[in-house]
C-alpha cells in the first residue's frame, strides 16, 4: 500500500525541524532547568552592557547584541578592520571577527565575550586604541 500525497503532507507537518527522540528533549529540558544557561546569559548581558558603554565612550557604534557576539562600527576611526583585529591581538592577543567593509565603509569588527580576563582586556583595548585620538 503506497501513502497518499496529502497523508504524506500531514505527517510532515508534524515533524519536528530536527530528528530528536523524546529522551534527548527531557535531557535538554533537565539542563536548561538547572540555572546555568541563566547564568551564562547573564553573563554574557552583562559584559555586553559594559562593551557598549565603553565603545560609546570612545566613539564608537557598537549595534544591539541579540546573542553572543556584537557587531561594532569603528570605520568613524579611519582604521580598517584588517588593522583593528591585528591591533587587538598586538595589543592584548585578542581574537576579533573580521567583517568585510559594508555600504563601501571598511572598520567593522565583531567582539564575543570571553573568560572574565579576555573580557577585562578587550575593555582595555578599546580604551588604549580607540580612546588616543
Amino acid at each position: 500500500m503506497v501513502a497518499s500525497p496529502e497523508l504524506v503532507d500531514a505527517f510532515n507537518l508534524m515533524y519536528l525541524p530536527w530528528n530528536l527522540s523524546l529522551m534527548a528533549m527531557a535531557a535538554a529540558e533537565t539542563i536548561l532547568d538547572t540555572g546555568e544557561v541563566k547564568e551564562k546569559v547573564k553573563y554574557n548581558n552583562d559584559w555586553m552592557a559594559t562593551f557598549v558603554k565603553e565603545l560609546e565612550a570612545v566613539g564608537l557604534k557598537p549595534y544591539p547584541p541579540h546573542g553572543n557576539y556584537m557587531l561594532v562600527d569603528a570605520s568613524v576611526t579611519g582604521k580598517t578592520t584588517g588593522e583593528i583585529v591585528q591591533a587587538g591581538m598586538d595589543m592584548q592577543k585578542l581574537f576579533l571577527k573580521t567583517i568585510k567593509p559594508i555600504n563601501g565603509k571598511d572598520g567593522y569588527f565583531r567582539v564575543t565575550p570571553g573568560t572574565p580576563e579576555e573580557s577585562a582586556r578587550f575593555v582595555t583595548f578599546v580604551r588604549d586604541y580607540f580612546g588616543n585620538k
